[in-house]
């Protein structure tokens, strides 16, 4: 099966290499491509405190060799992306990858210009398959999607992955699924139609649009990152999709007159939904939710493992080595806070909580300040984090490389998610199911 995708994938190509010549992307060498790719494998042994802990070194090696084989002749920024993308699931982890720059500044271009996006939003499921992942031309979400202008499916997700970084398959899926519209641009380009093919076999043309999706959008509008709720029983309910550190003061205030409104609701217990967080700046949660529910001193993690490279060494100490820093530092419960939550807390986590969200998770699961419910996370509970950019000038790509490793503060089960205390089903087509179900167990088990 995966071959036959891979030999599909290969037309796919070739029928978008023809429509990005048509482009005015300046042309970029074989050698050039072929010195960034250097830049990226020596960026991760200059960066990358524990390359062997996220990727298989063999493995990589010898995609590397693949890829610069593979190249010849002049080639778009684009092309060069899918070259040295096919990188990225080797990588292992979410925070390891060769990405194309400032997408939302050239998909402005792209629609500009007249170009269109792919008009429908997908998911990828276990089994590979791809589905509608909201409603679409009269089908509910959940239908599944065999073929888009005639590529087959497992065409199109197999060259999709091929190119999708993250800590796990898993982790992978829902990062594909969810930028799906970019990939599809990136590899496949579009016309101003799409011929959109559901099982059994019925099509539709549906005209691309011209608006980009939330989903891909870097920095979405903050009130589309958070939402809260006084549920049934007494219970609060707060989503936070972003820990974006850019938006802290915001951020702080908000959470700062939810949990005043949830005390003049006596609100009993609290669910914090981190299933779609894929993280950012531990101060967010630090400074704007711990301080509502923490009832004793927490560490972010047990140790680090630091690679000291010439951003980062101090005088004294040797650049290209290994710093283990032990997490000594605790943060403080605030008990006289008056809009503490007085009952039990429950962070709801998911496949896409990541970095950041990984940290909340560990932190509070480890040392008993939370309840984490819900579905495993697609990342490691041990995850990397400061992660590094990397220009790669050849070819005007970005490649991303952390270098730090924090282990959790339980120690154990560093390669494993995070898994939940309570494990409570969820729905990909509707995401409340999940919330009233925890919320009854809340109720039932007072």
């Amino acid at each position: 099966m995966r071959r036959a995708a891979l030999a599909l994938l290969a037309g796919a190509t070739l029928w978008a290499a023809s429509a990005l010549a048509s482009t005015a992307d300046p042309l970029i060498g074989a050698d050039a491509v072929r010195a960034d790719l250097k830049r990226v494998l020596a960026s991760i042994e200059e960066l990358h405190p524990d390359p062997g802990f996220t990727m298989d070194h063999q493995a990589v090696t010898a995609m590397a060799a693949r890829i610069s084989a593979d190249l010849s002749g002049p080639m778009t920024q684009r092309e060069a992306w899918r070259a040295l993308s096919r990188l990225n699931p080797l990588l292992g982890d979410g925070h390891t990858l060769v990405a194309f720059p400032d997408r939302m500044a050239r998909l402005r271009e792209h629609i500009q210009a007249g170009g269109r996006l792919l008009p429908i939003d997908v998911r990828i499921d276990d089994a590979g398959r791809l589905l509608l992942a909201t409603p679409a031309a009269g089908r509910p979400a959940g239908t599944i999607v065999s073929a888009i202008d005639g590529r087959p499916s497992s065409a199109l997700v197999g060259a999709i992955l091929a190119r999708t970084h993250g800590d796990s398959p898993a982790h992978a899926r829902v990062l594909a699924g969810d930028r799906f519209v970019l990939f599809y641009w990136l590899i496949f380009d579009g016309g101003p139609d799409y011929r959109v093919t559901f099982a059994p076999g019925d099509s539709i043309t549906l005209p691309g649009r011209d608006i980009i999706p939330t989903a891909i959008d870097p920095e979405p509008a903050f009130a589309d990152t958070v939402s809260n709720a006084i549920l049934p029983g007494d219970i609060g309910y707060l989503r936070v999709d972003s820990f974006d550190g850019a938006r802290l003061d915001a951020f702080l205030t908000y959470t700062a007159d939810v949990f005043a409104r949830f005390h003049a609701a006596v609100v009993r217990d609290l669910i914090i939904d981190l299933r779609f967080n894929p993280g950012g700046d531990d101060k967010l949660w630090i400074e704007g939710l711990a301080p509502y529910f923490a009832t004793k001193p927490y560490r972010l993690y047990s140790q680090a493992a630091v690679k000291l490279h010439q951003g980062v060494a101090s005088p004294g100490e040797v650049v290209g080595s290994v710093k283990m820093i032990k997490g000594k530092r605790y943060y403080q419960p605030m008990p006289d806070n008056p809009s503490r939550i007085p009952d039990r807390t429950w962070i709801l986590a998911g496949t896409r909580s990541y970095s950041s969200s990984i940290l909340m998770l560990t932190a509070m699961q480890d040392q008993g300040l939370a309840i984490v419910a819900g579905q495993p996370t697609g990342g490691r509970s041990c995850t990397t984090g400061r992660v590094r950019r990397v220009a790669l000038d050849g070819t005007g790509l970005t490649a991303f490389v952390p270098d730090v490793l924090f282990t959790r503060p339980s120690g154990h089960h560093c390669a494993q998610p995070v898994t939940p205390d309570l494990i409570v089903a969820e729905s990909e087509e509707d995401p409340m199911t999940a919330i009233t179900a925890l919320a009854a167990m809340i109720r039932q088990n007072r």
